[in-house]
């Protein structure tokens, strides 16, 4: 979002914005030479807000229904098609005090033009207000060209926000950089929303991944975790998507899932616990409702359930029999004594509970991700390099190979060529199952 702030020597309103390689500003109007330091440092907070509000209509797409202001808060909501209109009308006619008391508009977006115009009242400067309109409405068509995958000029402060959906022409941007260069490049992080980049860079993870995985004889999924022996990396998430689109996930569900899940996070709630209380309930019934395929209860969780590190704890429980519905299911936690003889019909499931609430850094989850996506295909790269040989790429001089033994220069230069001569060949291997997988990305 845009941040708005005073310069006191000058008395100028000035907004700035991140771009993803750091922060532009520009001047947005002078205030009048009368103007009371607390009323501009107040236009400047509520332009703030406005700004955040409508982004978030741009980050939380699911919100586009109107939503109610929360009573006493700052807490932003969505807008739907008409909000954006009405923004520029308030700031101009703002709600005003009447005996006492303010009208309040329900939609966050409309109620935070309103505060707009009321701190523009408070200093009654009619060129100030036109020309702060003005720079309202380049900030909303931003937004509006954000949504639509165009991030030229302001717009461009969306490659570092976190988005609970991509733009299809965004993720077709990622994946043609990914193609040019298959370990990414500063232009995933520049120029492309970093959502859109990471479903581009989860498909492009899973190819070399298969690479790796044929050339080190392992499971698809080990990969970026035997890397890590190799060289220190941030595994458990990439291992964690593999997971995921080796189930049958699409990159975009698999990417969607963690960000939408780390945002929700952000806000101080836990999404996890629906899911784990019906999980544990369906465990202490037992034998009630299907089954899998090795006879055991189904578990209906929205989320998978890959290795994780956390609290392992033993939950015990009883089948359903049917006959009495007003038992206390958790009566099979609390009356388990350690010494009783185990019972046949007992069913029992180990539950680890997760260390993290999300694998991802809740502030900054889309960019945190696609750090750790592009990461894990630079430990494809290293397994790879360790274990391939492919045809055509020659192998370095050994010291006591030649007549004349080799420099250490000759050597170094020998190796650095193998080197590249081997990234070569797995960035053509990695596009040829790349282009097999192309499916689950479109």
């Amino acid at each position: 979002m845009s941040r708005y702030a005073v310069d006191v020597h000058d008395h100028m309103l000035v907004v700035s914005w991140d771009t993803g390689l750091g922060d532009v500003a520009e001047r947005v109007a002078r205030f009048p030479t009368t103007v009371d330091p607390s009323d501009a440092l107040q236009l400047a907070r509520t332009l703030t807000f406005l700004s955040a509000a409508a982004w978030r209509t741009y980050t939380h797409p699911e919100e586009a229904a109107l939503q109610a202001l929360p009573a006493g808060g700052d807490g932003l909501a969505g807008r739907d098609t008409e909000v954006f209109g009405k923004v520029i009308a308030a700031i101009e006619h703002p709600h005003l005090p009447h005996d006492g008391l303010v009208r309040q508009a329900l939609v966050v977006v409309e109620e935070a033009a309103h505060r707009v115009g009321r701190a523009l009242h408070a200093i009654a400067d009619a060129a100030l207000t036109t020309q702060v309109a003005a720079d309202v409405r380049a900030e909303l068509d931003a937004v509006e060209r954000a949504e639509l995958g165009e991030l030229s000029g302001r717009a461009r402060q969306a490659v570092t926000l976190s988005r609970a959906d991509a733009s299809p022409l965004q993720v077709a941007a990622a994946d043609t950089l990914l193609r040019t260069d298959p370990l990414g490049s500063r232009a995933l992080f520049t120029d492309v929303e970093p959502t859109a980049a990471a479903i581009a860079a989860a498909h492009w993870l899973h190819a070399a991944a298969i690479v790796a995985a044929q050339h080190a004889d392992l499971d698809v999924t080990q990969v970026v975790a035997e890397a890590d022996a190799i060289e220190p990396l941030p595994h458990r998430t990439p291992t964690l998507v593999l997971h995921q689109v080796e189930a049958g996930d699409s990159p975009r569900e698999a990417v969607l899932d963690l960000i939408s899940h780390a945002m929700v996070v952000a806000e101080g709630r836990n999404p996890d616990l629906d899911d784990l209380l019906e999980w544990v309930t369906e465990i202490i019934d037992g034998a009630g409702g299907d089954t899998d395929a090795e006879g055991r209860p189904s578990r209906r969780m929205t989320r998978p359930l890959p290795p994780v590190e956390g609290l392992a704890i033993e939950i015990r429980g009883e089948p359903d029999d049917g006959d009495d519905e007003d038992d206390d299911t958790l009566s099979a936690l609390t009356d388990y004594d350690e010494n009783d003889d185990e019972d046949d019909d007992e069913t029992s499931e180990t539950v680890v509970l997760p260390d993290r609430l999300t694998p991802l850094d809740p502030r900054r989850p889309a960019v945190d991700l696609l750090e750790d996506l592009l990461a894990g295909i630079h430990g494809c790269w290293l397994l790879y390099r360790e274990f391939a040989d492919p045809p055509g790429v020659s192998q370095p001089p050994e010291p006591a190979a030649a007549s004349l033994a080799p420099t250490a220069e000759t050597i170094s230069a020998a190796r650095r060529g193998r080197r590249e001569q081997l990234r070569r060949a797995f960035d053509d291997e990695v596009r040829a199952a790349a282009a097999t997988l192309r499916d689950q990305l479109v």
